[in-house]
Order: C-alpha cells, then sequence, then structure tokens
C-alpha cells in the first residue's frame, strides 16, 4: 500500500474511533448532539465546495472553520463547577470594585 493509502486508512480508523468514544469523552447532550450533527452536514457541504478551490481558499475556510467550532465548544472545553463559577464572579466584582477606585 501507498503512504497516502496507509495515511487515507489511518484518517478513516481514527474518525470512526472518534465517532465512537465521543459521546463517552464528552458527555454530549442531546441539544450538542444536535449541534454536532449541524455542524457535520455544514462540513461535507462545505468539502464538496471545497474540490475545486485554490489552496489560499481552503486554508481561509479551514481557519473560519476552526473559529467557528471553537466558538461553539468553549463551554464545553473550558467547563468550570459551580464553586468555580462562584469564585469567579466574586474576584470579577473586587476587580470591578477596584477599578472604580482607580479611575
Amino acid at each position: 500500500a501507498s503512504d497516502e493509502e496507509i495515511e487515507t486508512a489511518r484518517e478513516g480508523i481514527e474518525k470512526y474511533v472518534m465517532t465512537r468514544i465521543v459521546h463517552i469523552t464528552f458527555a454530549v447532550s442531546p441539544e450538542e448532539r444536535k449541534q454536532n450533527e449541524a455542524v457535520d452536514l455544514r462540513m461535507r457541504i462545505l468539502e464538496t465546495f471545497l474540490t475545486a478551490a485554490s489552496d489560499e481558499e481552503i486554508e481561509t475556510a479551514r481557519e473560519g472553520i476552526e473559529k467557528y467550532v471553537m466558538t461553539r465548544i468553549v463551554h464545553i472545553t473550558f467547563a468550570v463547577s459551580p464553586e468555580e463559577r462562584k469564585q469567579n464572579e466574586a474576584v470579577d466584582l473586587r476587580m470591578r470594585i477596584l477599578e472604580t477606585f482607580l479611575t
């Protein structure tokens, strides 16, 4: 098998494994699952358009997709516990109070 075939097979296996374990690893809610399916559909549609695109257009699209995905998953990736949220709010309040004295 060529290097390209091996890489394609590796990517296919990785994608298969990740789709099987994502719900275990990330505990996806039904609403998040719907959002993920919508993003997946958009990605498949985009792939059909990118087949005729230039390298620059593909890179621009990739950066846009990355930004979009990160804004959709930031609350999952950086989730905080209720206790941490209270601590963050207390620190934020103190910073705002301090700011009023400094201005």
